[in-house]
This record gives C-alpha cells, structure tokens and sequence, in this order.
C-alpha cells in the first residue's frame, strides 16, 4: 500500500509543480460535489415537509425554482472549469510532463533501447505518461470531494439510521476486492497483451509509410508476410480475451448483484415497514433514500477510486524504470573532446559481448594515428564485429576489459556528449526526417547564415545540390506535410548523409557502409569528395565493398572478433591472405558483371 501512495504521490507533485491554478480548480470542483450532496438530500427533505405542513402552494412553487436554480448554477460553473479551463490546462501539462520524459531519455544507456523487456516498458510508458499525470491528480480531487460527500452523507443518516453506514462499508469492502482482481487481471492482460500489441501497430505503421508501399504492390508475399504477423497479433488478443474475460465477468455479475441488493432491497425493505408503523415520515422516508443512494453511491466511488490507485500504481512502475534510471555511461561530467583537430584513436585488448550474447570482439588490439584514413574490413557482410567497433567507439556500449583510447586517453574520461560530437558518422541505415533540407543537414532547429551557408556548401559537396528546388535550402523532404515536398533515392540519402558531415565541425569520420547504394562511378565521386573533405581529419571507413577502400592509408581486415591482417592495399595483396582472395573474388564478380553487361548491348 505504501509503494501504490508513494508512486501515485510522485505524479501529483509532478502536476503541481507545473500548475498550481490546475489544483486550485479541482479543489473548487470537490467543494461543488459536497455541497450539490447536501443540496440534493436538503431540498428534496424540505419539499417534502411543505407538503405534509399543507403550506401554501406557492412555497413550493418557490421551493422548486431555488432547487432548479441552484442545480443549473453549480453544473454549469463545474461544466465551465471542467471543460473550458482546465482543457487547456490539460494540454499544457501533458505537454510539460512529455517533454521532461524526452529530455531524461537522452540520458538513457542505448543497450536499453535492445533490450525488449526495458522496450516494452518505455514504449508503456511513453504511450501514457502525460494522460495517466491527469488522470492520477484527477483521482485524487474525485477522492477528496468524494470524503467531503460522505462527510456530509453520513452526518445526515446518522440521525436516522446508522445501520446503513454499516451495509455501505460492506458493500465498499466487496467492490474494493473485486476491483483489486480486475486491476490486477487487467495489468496481468496488458502486459502480456503488449508484444501482440506491437506487432499490430508494426504491421500499421509500416503500411501507413509511403516508403513502403512500393514494395507492397510489387511483392505480394510481402502483403502475405505483414497479414500474417499482424494475425498473429489479433490472435494473440483474442487468447487473452478468452483467458481473462470469463473469470471477470463472473467476478463483476456476483459485485453487481450484491450492491443492488444492499443498495435497494434492504433500504426500500426498511423504509416500508417504518413507514407503515408510523415511525418515519415521508420527509424523512425521502431523506433515507436519498441519502442511502448517495452514501452507496460515494463508497463505492471510494472504492473505484482507490482501486484506480492501485491500477495507477502499476503503469506508473514502467515510468519510475525510465525516472529512475541510473545510467552507466551518460553523463554531464568529463573532459571535453574538441571537433576542430584530428584524433588517434586506440584499442588495446579490447573483449566485448552484447547482454546475453558470445563474444563478439576477442582481445582486440590495433591504432589509427591522427589524420590516417584506414578501412575496416572483413570476412562476410555481417557478424565480424565491424559495427560493434563504432559502437564501442562512441560509446554506446562499454567494454568488458581492455580500452580504448583517444589520444591516449581512455574515452570513459570524456564527457559522452562532446565525445560523440567529435565524430562524423555516415550509416548505411541512417534516418531522413520529413523537414527540410537544411534541417536535414543542419539538424538543429536554429541556425545562423554562416551555417546555412555551410550547409549549401555541404550539398554541394555532397553532390546533392541538384534537388534544390524553388524552396532552396527550405526546400521538404517527404510529402508527409506537403505536396511541394521531395523524394530522396537511397543513393541521395546517402548524399545527404556526407552532406551532414560535410557541415559538422568533427575530428574524426566513420563511414559505415557509406556507399551501398550506389553505383561504382557516385561511389568512386563520394569516396573523393569525402577524402578531400576529410583532407586534416581522422577517418574510418567500414565497407564490403573493397574497391571503395584501395585508397586507404591502412586496411585492417577483421576475422573472429580480432585483426587477422594489416596493411595497406598494396601490401595485402602481396601478402595473399583472406583479404587479397576476397578482393580478387569481387574483383572477378565486377569484371563479369561489366562482360554480361556488354553482350546485353551488343544484343
């Protein structure tokens, strides 16, 4: 019980600290809803009482239009702050809680992200974070105008009847427990209900993108692979539908059943029986019911509303696992890595497996010195470790034993951020973003003429200058906003990929996979723009592609997680180890290729 106050707590303090107006008028809301209980058990009494006293009539005409009135001027004033003010209210502070969950998720370790238990929480998380804030704070006015209620309901039967406080807490004592086992069937559901949940909205996102609907059209397996991961889904749904939904209803039919029974059975039981002994009135018959549906009525919104605690309590847990994350490599502290110089970069006995993984990388040693442009290579496409190798670079993963080092200083040292903006990085799956060219490249949201100056210069660099339209720099990338926007081909991404280089102050350069969609020729007019570009940095290429790498003042060929050989293009040839037989193999493959290509023409 202490868990559920403490992490229900922890959100309307989150909620008062953004707005104290927002408190202000929901502490005005539960004073409305005690004095509307004591409006509508008073006035109904009163009425009553003209009636027996054979007053005249017009008392009760009077009687009626204060009634009438009162009502309509309390609702409508709740109605206005309920959905005028405090709509907006609602807004803004959604928008202030999300927002500090985007800014603490920058501090997150990106192992977190790979791993789908932590990304079955954040992803909770993030879809209820600012809804579940109001919604807790909202509980917890409903729960003090509900006391203020009772408090006025009780002091009303009291006189008349105390048995049936009695029967309310006993009603309110089953609906607790039968609420408790929803809540807790309910989270049981939805957490084992998320995987299936993620498949769908996979499935819908991926054919909501126009990206992918190329492929759709043109590959009908593909439709039939997305049917069938999207029914797995449902299917998935529906076993739990079938799992949980008996045992509720049959729990809910018993609740429903036993709260009619001590709500009206006994009630109408009692006041027919005194009614006709003479020894209640009809004022005060009137004031029992009233009363009786009232208290019932705000001990069971008790119980509802501590139940709701509870089932708060419970979603709030995959938020204080994002809160309270303690990072093991993000930090504000160390030193600051400058971009304007080139950097050695070292490994020294460097052994590194992913969580729950073998080994990917196995005592591995080697160094780049400052200004060198080496290529990594190695044996097959995927699975060497070449990627890891960037990864651990940047740290977004630590190593297990051995370091690495930047000139000569453990990167552990630096501060993660001025770490990471020290590099330069082109991935083969890097994102375009539905915004323009500018912030494409720029990736800021401000900038100065000077950048945007820089940026022109990066596409054109780039060789991307081209797709400049009437916009200019401001020119759209996607249509997904506008019809004036512009389509990227893969080669073009990754034009605009170096472009972002081009346009960042960095030392050092990673190119991973830069060039695997492009043909030889954009790739060979790349690999130069890079490497003039590039002319004082430090740079590391990463390709399968051989070719792009010849030029290379070091090639570092990478088998079972270590450096099998090393050298320049020249000399490992000579050496005529792995890397010679797989460049002579692409070599072959390219030469046939352009033979078949020709007899096509001659054709």
């Amino acid at each position: 019980m202490l868990k559920v106050i403490k992490n229900n707590f922890r959100m309307i303090r989150l909620v008062f600290r953004y707005s104290k107006f927002y408190f202000l008028l929901h502490t005005l809301y539960a004073l409305f809803k005690a004095a509307y209980t004591f409006l509508n058990v008073y006035l109904i009494k009163w009425f009553f009482e003209i009636l027996e006293s054979g007053r005249p009539f017009k008392e009760l005409i009077a009687f009626l239009g204060i009634f009438v009135i009162a009502s309509v001027a309390v609702y409508s004033l709740i109605t206005f702050l309920d959905r005028f003010i405090t709509l907006k209210l609602n807004v803004k502070i959604s928008e202030k809680i999300n927002l500090a969950l985007i800014e603490k998720i920058k501090s997150i370790d990106y192992e977190c992200f790979e791993n789908s238990e932590f990304y079955d929480k954040y992803t909770r998380a993030l879809a209820e974070t600012g809804s579940r804030a109001l919604e807790v704070t909202n509980t917890f006015f409903e729960l003090f105008g509900t006391i203020a209620s009772i408090a006025v309901a009780v002091e009303l039967i009291s006189t008349i009847e105390p048995l049936f406080i009695l029967l309310a807490l006993f009603n309110v004592g089953v609906t607790f427990a039968c609420h408790a086992f929803y809540n807790k069937t309910n989270y049981k559901e939805d957490l084992e209900g998320t995987p299936f949940k993620r498949r769908r909205q996979y499935v819908n996102r991926t054919i909501y993108q126009p990206e992918y609907a190329k492929e759709i059209k043109l590959f009908p397996m593909h439709k039939e692979i997305l049917k069938r991961v999207y029914s797995e889904g449902v299917e998935g749904h529906n076993n739990l539908i079938k799992k949980y939904e008996p045992k509720k209803i049959a729990v809910y039919t018993f609740q429903m059943f036993l709260d009619d029974a001590l709500r009206t059975i006994i009630p109408w039981w009692y006041i027919a029986v005194n009614v006709i002994n003479k020894t209640l009135t009809i004022s005060n018959a009137s004031v029992v019911i009233n009363v009786i549906s009232q208290i019932n009525a705000n001990f069971r919104d008790m119980a509802y509303i501590l139940m709701d605690y509870h089932a708060h309590s419970l979603f709030i847990e995959n938020l204080n696992v994002i809160m309270d994350y303690q990072s093991k490599i993000e930090s504000e502290n160390g030193i600051l890595l400058s971009g304007d110089v080139a950097h050695s970069i070292e490994f020294k006995n460097v052994t590194f497996a992913y969580p729950g993984g073998s080994e990917i990388l196995k005592d591995l040693s080697f160094k780049i010195e400052k200004g060198e442009k080496v290529a990594l290579v190695g044996y097959g496409y995927n699975g060497a470790g070449k990627s890891t190798i960037i990864k651990l670079l940047i740290r977004l993963y630590d190593v297990q034993s051995g370091e690495i080092l930047i000139d000569g200083i453990n990167i552990k040292e630096y501060n993660p951020v001025s770490l990471r903006d020290a590099f330069g990085l082109i991935f083969q799956d890097f994102n375009v973003y539905a915004m323009s060219l500018l912030e494409n490249v720029l990736l800021t949201p401000d900038y100065s003429e000077e950048e945007r100056k820089k940026a022109y210069d990066a596409l054109k660099g780039s060789g991307l200058l081209s797709k400049l339209s009437d916009g200019g720099l401001d020119t759209l990338v996607t249509k997904e906003f506008s019809d004036s926007g512009i389509y990227l081909s893969g080669g073009e991404n990754q034009k605009l990929s170096l472009a972002r280089v081009l346009a960042k102050n960095c030392g050092i350069v990673i190119l991973d996979e830069p060039s695997s969609a492009l043909d030889p020729i954009s790739e060979h007019e790349m690999n130069r723009n890079m490497l003039r570009a590039a002319e004082n940095k430090t740079v590391l290429f990463i390709s399968h592609r051989l070719s792009s790498v010849v030029d290379s003042d070091k090639i570092l060929y990478l088998e079972n997680g270590g450096i099998k050989e090393e050298g320049s293009h020249g000399v490992l040839l000579e050496m005529g180890g792995k890397y010679a037989e797989m460049f002579n193999l692409q070599a072959e493959s390219y030469r046939q290729n352009q033979i078949l290509e020709k007899e096509e023409l001659l054709k």
